[in-house]
């Protein structure tokens, strides 16, 4: 399966929507210069409840090739978020094509 890249600037303390299509797998990782990015799962583009916590990743941490179930308990999650914690960053995501 071709795979394709895409970088997504997020700016620090908002929910940034980091895919356009929905998943079912998906692969990143970070570029963060300080602090965390937290990432929440929904099952449409609407944005998730910022009162809620996520999962925290700091650089280098990703997931390869995850599927989002196994990634978020939401059932039918399919579209990803990501709020820096600290300072703005930049997620590189796969996903299949």
């Amino acid at each position: 399966m071709a795979m394709n890249q895409e970088r997504v600037e997020c700016p620090v303390g908002q929910y940034t929507q980091i895919n356009s299509d929905s998943l079912a797998s998906l692969s990143f990782n970070l570029q963060v210069h300080k602090g965390a990015v937290e990432f929440r799962a929904t099952t449409d583009t609407t944005q998730p409840d910022a009162d809620l916590p996520g999962l925290r990743y700091a650089e280098p941490w990703g997931e390869r090739d995850l599927a989002m179930s196994d990634l978020f308990q939401l059932a039918s999650a399919a579209y990803i978020w990501a709020k820096p914690l600290g300072a703005a960053a930049t997620v590189f995501i796969d996903y299949g094509s």
